[in-house]
């Protein structure tokens, strides 16, 4: 069975946005809108700019905390005072250290892209037991879905070293399109669940297992995909899908490969037909 805060007195823009459901996408992209409220008061606040079913919510909050995240479903964008703009992917944590010579952003959980400005203050970014010090203008993906966690230099370079601490000895250079284990700074077995469309809500698949690509999906949703059939889990998919649609999704899925569709309990269950188990080379 397949089941799958910042520092008092600097200014962040963060917007964060949820991608509704629509139907099946064959490379298209996806563009959500965002407003921003500024507050002036005794001391500078963060905007955050939420939509909601297709309308603007404007809140304000103070810009003191350190520790990011998203729920299931929802991608956010934090815009840093230096012009580093970091991207959290659905179910994600981060933490931004100021303290020390270089601020430190630590990725607890999930994925989050990391674009750099042409002159940011030194930082790096700890994952797992490795630390990465992306080069200015570069934009890496921390990916720490799964362990081990992966790095993969979007554009420009970044710099994988061990982190303080570590056993290991990790000192590489990674150049863009090239994914590296972070703990141990070898060369992934094959790229990482990261593509480039990925921070708009937007799957593409390209020849994914279709266990893999329910696992992914179910990520992005509360309700559930159960793919029962091991036979039909090895089995290829290729396309673009919103991340959000689970239903429209479950229905490709079920057209694409033959595949009965039931809800149950909040679930929908993918299986073969009964008279195709029991006749399979028809």
């Amino acid at each position: 069975m397949w089941d799958d805060s910042a520092p008092l007195g600097e200014r962040f823009d963060i917007r964060t946005r949820r991608i509704d459901k629509a139907p099946l996408l064959m490379r298209h992209s996806t563009h959500v809108g965002a407003a921003a409220l500024g507050l002036v008061a005794l001391v500078s606040v963060a905007g955050i700019a939420v939509i909601h079913n297709g309308s603007p919510i404007s809140l304000v909050s103070p810009a003191v905390a350190s520790t990011y995240t998203t729920t299931i479903g929802e991608i956010r964008t934090v815009s840093l005072p230096d012009g580093v703009r970091l991207t959290l992917d659905t179910n994600t944590a981060i933490e931004i250290d100021p303290a020390g010579r270089e601020r430190r952003i630590l990725v607890r959980r999930g994925r989050v892209r990391i674009a750099t400005s042409d002159a940011p203050g030194p930082f790096a970014v700890i994952a797992g037991r490795g630390m990465i010090e992306p080069e200015r203008g570069s934009t890496i993906d921390v990916n720490a879905i799964e362990r081990p966690a992966v790095v993969i230099a979007v554009k420009g370079s970044a710099r994988l070293r061990n982190s303080p601490g570590s056993s290991i000895t990790v000192d590489r250079v990674l150049t863009a399109g090239q994914p590296l284990l972070i703990d141990t700074g070898q060369k992934a077995a094959r790229l990482p669940r990261s593509t480039a469309a990925w921070p708009s809500g937007l799957l593409e698949l390209d020849r994914t297992p279709l266990g893999e690509a329910v696992a992914t999906i179910n990520r992005y949703n509360r309700t559930q995909i159960l793919l029962v059939d091991r036979s039909v889990a090895t089995s290829t998919i290729s396309g673009g899908f919103r991340a959000r649609d689970v239903e429209g999704f479950a229905r490709s899925v079920a057209a694409m490969f033959h595949l009965s569709l039931d809800r149950s309990e909040g679930r929908i269950v993918l299986r073969v037909p009964s008279q195709r188990r029991a006749n399979p080379a028809k």
